[in-house]
């Protein structure tokens, strides 16, 4: 697996742009509900701060994972950054 070890934060969405938008911590965050967890007012700040695997950040938060659901997430997430690219503008 390719580790990511840059981050890039475009709040306003002028440098980058997402080809292929999968959202897997939203689908993270719906996995819990699924099984009875609220949303936490933490959870963004965990999610945007902690250097954690997809599956540890679940686990830190609360939320189980099968096996199947972990490696869908995972390439959801994958597909989601290798989709990222830069406005010509900005290169």
């Amino acid at each position: 697996m390719t580790v990511t070890k840059t981050a890039i934060f475009d709040a306003f969405g002028t440098v980058v742009r997402i080809g292929r938008r999968t959202n897997p911590y939203r689908q993270l965050l719906r996995e819990g509900i699924k099984q009875g967890r609220r949303p936490h007012p933490g959870d963004a700040h965990a999610i945007m701060t902690l250097n954690l695997e997809l599956h540890e950040l679940a686990e830190h938060v609360g939320i189980l994972l099968s096996e199947s659901r972990r490696v869908e997430m995972e390439c959801a997430l994958r597909a989601e950054l290798n989709s990222i690219e830069a406005y010509p503008q900005c290169n």
